[in-house]
């Protein structure tokens, strides 16, 4: 005698399979988080430019803008000029736009503490120096954070 299919079992194993195939892409690109230095050099009008060391959370630079860490407040409206050091020494100026402060809520030893989080809009004089940075963005997304970035 032929046998109704059990829809239920059906679309569970379905969804199981589909469970079981994102498991497997997130597996295969592990989301990693990469760190490095960088110098912000800030020109003001009333004072001799200061430079201040910065750490640079690499997942945290897109295109348009980043967020960095120092270790004293810099003024929001100011430029800023930025070298990023690793993974290739690249150079882009920049507009501060917020100033907070960045506390870990523990213990970090650390030889520079950085206690302000800034966050920046990059300031492009033409359209090879933002083309430029962009393939960096790309590059870093692909080779150094194993992440591919959305078209957009």
């Amino acid at each position: 005698m032929w046998k109704e299919p059990d829809l239920k079992r059906h679309a569970a194993i379905a969804a199981q399979r589909r469970a079981q195939e994102r498991e497997r892409e997130r597996n295969a690109s592990r989301f990693t988080i990469r760190r490095t230095r960088a110098e912000v050099k800030i020109r003001s009008e009333s004072s001799e430019p200061a430079i201040a060391p910065a750490r640079i959370v690499l997942n945290d630079v897109s295109p348009k803008g980043m967020t960095f860490l120092v270790g004293s407040s810099l003024p929001v409206g100011e430029l800023a000029q930025i070298t990023i050091e690793e993974p290739r020494r690249i150079y882009v100026k920049a507009k501060i736009v917020a100033s907070q402060p960045y506390g870990l809520g523990g213990r970090v030893i650390s030889a520079e503490p950085f206690s302000y989080r800034i966050a920046v809009t990059f300031i492009f004089s033409t359209e090879d120096e933002e083309r430029d940075f962009k393939s960096f963005c790309d590059e870093l997304a692909l080779e150094v954070l194993r992440t591919r970035r959305r078209a957009g």
